[in-house]
C-alpha cells in the first residue's frame, strides 16, 4: 500500500483483500489543498507505513466516506488524526454508530474545499449513497462504485466476478449496481450534470485509474443509463 503521484497534489493508494475467497482491490485518493491540508477519499486500511507517507504530505484535514459501501476503515484513520473531520454520505451513521464525529456530506463542495474541488450526489441509487468529486487542477474525476473496470493480470477469482459483474473486458457500469438503481431518470440526470465537468483522469474505486480518453471512455461506460 504505496502512495503513487497521478498529478500534483493528488496521490492514490490501493489496498488487496480478499471477500468470499475473492481476491479484489480498493483506491483511496489523496488531494493537497493550496493551504497544504489533506483530503482523503475512501480511506483503505491504515498502516504505520502509509499513516507516515500521508503525514509527509501534510496536514489530515478531512476523511471523506464516499458512499455506504466504502467506509470500513475510515474510524482507524480518525484515531490516527483526531483533528480531522469525518464526512459520509446521508444514512451511514445508522449502519456506524460508532463513527460518532460522522457528518454528513453537504450537496455541494464545502466552502473550504470549492476552490479544489467540485462536488456532486449521484441520485437514484440510494443504496450506495456515492458523491463525485472533480479535482480542478487535474480535471481528475473520483469515483467510487459508480462505473469499474477490472482489467489487467488479476487472480482467477477476480477475472471471474469482473465477468460476473459485466466490468472485466472494458469500464462499464456493474450488474450490481444496475440492480440497486432504483430511479434511473435521477441518475442519468445526475451522471449528465458530471458529464459537464472538464474531465482529463478518472480515478475508478477498484483496480484502473483511466488515463487516455478519460471523458470519452466514461461516456461509453455509463451509457447504460441512457437506455
Amino acid at each position: 500500500m504505496t502512495l503513487h503521484a497521478l498529478a500534483p497534489n493528488l496521490w492514490h493508494a490501493q489496498h488487496q483483500f480478499s471477500v468470499f475467497g475473492i481476491q479484489a482491490s480498493s483506491r483511496m485518493t489523496v488531494v493537497r489543498f493550496a493551504n497544504g491540508q489533506l483530503w482523503l477519499h475512501s480511506p483503505i486500511r491504515l498502516t504505520p507505513e502509509l499513516q507516515a507517507a500521508v503525514s509527509n504530505l501534510g496536514e489530515v484535514a478531512w476523511l471523506v466516506a464516499p458512499s455506504k459501501m466504502h467506509h470500513l476503515f475510515v474510524g482507524d484513520w480518525q484515531r490516527a488524526f483526531p483533528q480531522a473531520k469525518l464526512y459520509g454520505p446521508r444514512g451511514l451513521a445508522r449502519k456506524r454508530p460508532d463513527l460518532t464525529t460522522l457528518q454528513p456530506l453537504p450537496e455541494q463542495a464545502l466552502p473550504e474545499w470549492a476552490d479544489e474541488l467540485l462536488q456532486l450526489p449521484i441520485r437514484g441509487i440510494p443504496a450506495m449513497g456515492e458523491s463525485v468529486w472533480l479535482h480542478r487542477a487535474s480535471e481528475t474525476l473520483i469515483l467510487t462504485d459508480l462505473c469499474m473496470w477490472i482489467m489487467g493480470d488479476v487472480p482467477a477469482s477476480s477475472r471471474a466476478y469482473a465477468s460476473l459483474m459485466g466490468v472485466r473486458k472494458a469500464p462499464n457500469v456493474s450488474r450490481l449496481v444496475r440492480f440497486v438503481t432504483r430511479d434511473k431518470p435521477a441518475a442519468r440526470d445526475s451522471i449528465r450534470q458530471m458529464l459537464q465537468w472538464p474531465i482529463s483522469r478518472v480515478i475508478l474505486g477498484h483496480n484502473t485509474v483511466l488515463e487516455q480518453d478519460a471523458k470519452a471512455t466514461l461516456l461509453q461506460a455509463l451509457n447504460w443509463f441512457e437506455r
